[in-house]
């Protein structure tokens, strides 16, 4: 998946060694104060596998401890292997859905979706539809969220910085619909920073760390299973390879979520 010009999934990119050793981490915030303070969390994803990758463990975490967990979905995923032989982009769709489908199940059990079907790689053209989609899925969590009136829910989407446009706009439309409304707080996650970033790149004076619980780590490291069109080749032939890679999923599978405060 060529994301945008400045960097390709298929880059060496930054190795995990590096990103664990970094002394930045210790002064990090701690989310969990942000998940315990929610009266419920709304999961935004531009694409199946945003969720599971970014905050996956937040949100088995915080379906742990009560909260009304709510999954929305922009697209479908269809255009991951745009060179595929085996799979046209409907095909992919519907396996990409499926994989969603199973992967957050299995991190919140019952958890309530959106989906909204918006076209893979055009959310900037889609803002408004995206954003749209949002209030509905809000409108959807009102009853959930009724008896915490005193507090805010807790929007969590793909980092506007993350050099992908589809994650962007995801991250925008977030960002813009909690600036309407006095209950919603709004941060981000990160994906592809870690593949392309280097440490002088990340905002970490805008980073909170949400240390997972072993039942919400192992949730999140099956949910990721889940997502086999991506961590694993669609077939042997050219234009079916893996998207992410091991070196790529070792940034997932650490012991703790990040966020960054929305528009940082």
């Amino acid at each position: 998946m060529k994301s945008d010009a400045s960097f390709d999934h298929l880059d060496a990119g930054t190795p995990e060694e590096q990103w664990a050793d970094r002394p930045e981490w210790a002064n990090a915030a701690d989310a969990e104060a942000l998940v315990r303070a929610a009266a419920a969390i709304l999961v935004i994803s531009a694409h199946p596998d945003d969720e599971t990758l970014g905050v996956g463990g937040l949100a088995a975490q915080a379906a742990d401890l009560g909260l009304p967990v709510h999954f929305l979905l922009a697209t479908d995923g269809e255009a991951s292997h745009p060179r595929s032989p085996t799979h046209r982009p409907a095909d992919l769709a519907r396996l990409r859905v499926s994989e969603y489908d199973a992967a957050v199940d299995h991190l919140v059990s019952g958890a309530g979706r959106t989906r909204l079907g918006l076209p893979d790689g055009d959310l900037n053209r889609n803002g408004q539809a995206l954003a749209e989609g949002i209030e509905a899925a809000l409108r959807e969590m009102g009853a959930d969220a009724q008896g915490k009136a005193d507090r805010d829910v807790l929007l969590v989407a793909p980092w506007q910085g993350d050099r992908h446009p589809d994650h962007a706009a995801a991250g925008a439309a977030a960002a813009a619909v909690a600036a309407r409304h006095r209950n919603l707080t709004a941060w981000e996650y990160p994906i592809w920073l870690w593949h392309w970033g280097r440490p002088p790149e990340v905002p970490w004076a805008h980073l909170a760390v949400l240390r997972l619980t072993a039942a919400a780590a192992a949730r999140k490291a099956e949910a990721l299973r889940m997502h086999r069109s991506q961590i694993e080749p669609l077939s042997d032939q050219p234009g079916d390879e893996v998207l992410i890679a091991a070196p790529v999923l070792a940034h997932f599978r650490r012991p703790f979520d990040v966020l960054i405060a929305a528009g940082h």
